[in-house]
Parts: C-alpha cells; sequence; structure tokens
C-alpha cells in the first residue's frame, strides 16, 4: 500500500493510517530542505500548493514576485 508524506504550513482535518504530515512551508528552501531529510527519497511528487497575485503587467510588487517564484518554482525544484 501507498504511504504518503504530506508537507503544508497547518495540520490537515483528517487523519489516515497511511498518511503522514510534516508541517513545513515549503516556499522556504532550508524549512523544505530539513523536511526532506526526515523522509525516505520519494517515488512521484506532487506539487499542489499554490498562491495568486494579480496586476497589470509591470505593477507586480516584486517582493511578491518573489515569494511566488519561490513558492511555484523554487519548491517544485
Amino acid at each position: 500500500s501507498w504511504q504518503v508524506i504530506g508537507m503544508s504550513r497547518s495540520l490537515p482535518p483528517f487523519s489516515q493510517p497511511n498518511f503522514r504530515h510534516l508541517m513545513v512551508d515549503v516556499s522556504q528552501r532550508s524549512a523544505l530542505l530539513a523536511a526532506l531529510e526526515q523522509i525516505e527519497p520519494p517515488q512521484a511528487i506532487i506539487h499542489a500548493a499554490g498562491s495568486m497575485a494579480a496586476a497589470t503587467l509591470g505593477n507586480l510588487d516584486p517582493q511578491r514576485s518573489e515569494s511566488l517564484w519561490r513558492l511555484h518554482v523554487d519548491a517544485a525544484q
């Protein structure tokens, strides 16, 4: 049977015998690397973390752009 490990900033609203949760902000690289050291190498990864910011081209705040990049691109790498 599958062993599933979920990573998120908050606890999930359920508990399952084959599910393990690690509380981590995947946009924080050092925290993500520390969490990954706690588990066996995965056979599959599903990256479903998300956030959105809308603005006209050139008007998105640079700090917000950086946080979106860390969450959507860096965390997936």
